[in-house]
């Protein structure tokens, strides 16, 4: 990710305003009922903006769509987002294998803690559980257990996979993922600069 984009992604992370989002979030999950689609409407259409505006706009976000979901975890992965509609992310998240389409889920629909571990996970290649292996495999419970395994890994709170995710928290999980990578790179450094100093390495012709 660019250096303008996290630092908005820090900045986000200190602040303050997670009480009064998950307030709102409760509120507004409870009149979305059944249909699991997000009443709030944007002032303006997130598609038009820039990754930048986009990380801004979601850290104020009461509660996240599968779509706005989708170009967090692109840009989380990948540090940019070069697509234009939900379709386009979709398919090169499925091509991933980040998302499925036994989930049913559309671009309005709410974005939850278990879809947003599920992502993170594969695309972060976090080494799965044995249930996840056995049943997540089939889609019985995958994200279920791939909670389980974001919370192992450090990247969001423990909560049931069915809790919709605030902006706020989408934030937050896709700054511990940058986290996760930068911290696994430098022991990745750290074990090469080891090795380079064993006598096994010294040894070397």
């Amino acid at each position: 990710m660019r250096p303008d984009a996290w630092h908005l992604v820090r900045a986000a992370r200190r602040a303050r305003r997670g009480v009064t989002l998950a307030t709102l979030a409760v509120g507004l999950f409870a009149l979305c009922g059944c249909t699991q689609q997000r009443k709030y409407q944007p002032p303006m259409d997130p598609n038009r903006m820039t990754d930048v505006q986009f990380l801004h706009y979601l850290e104020t976000v009461p509660v996240v769509t599968f779509d706005e979901g989708c170009r967090a975890m692109l840009i989380a992965a990948d540090g940019a987002d070069p697509f234009k509609s939900h379709d386009e992310r979709y398919a090169e998240l499925k091509r991933r294998g980040m998302v499925r389409d036994a989930w049913r889920l559309h671009a309005d629909s709410i974005f939850d803690l278990g879809t947003a571990c599920y992502m993170a996970a594969q695309a972060l290649d976090l080494k799965p559980s044995a249930c996840s292996v056995l049943l997540g495999s089939w889609g019985l419970g995958d994200r279920r257990y791939a909670v389980r395994q974001a919370v192992d890994a450090k990247l969001v709170a423990y909560g049931p996979y069915y809790k919709p995710m605030t902006g706020g928290a989408t934030v937050w999980a896709m700054g511990r993922m940058n986290d996760f990578v930068t911290q696994q790179g430098v022991y990745a450094g750290e074990l090469r600069a080891a090795d380079s100093h064993s006598p096994a390495a010294l040894a070397a012709p």
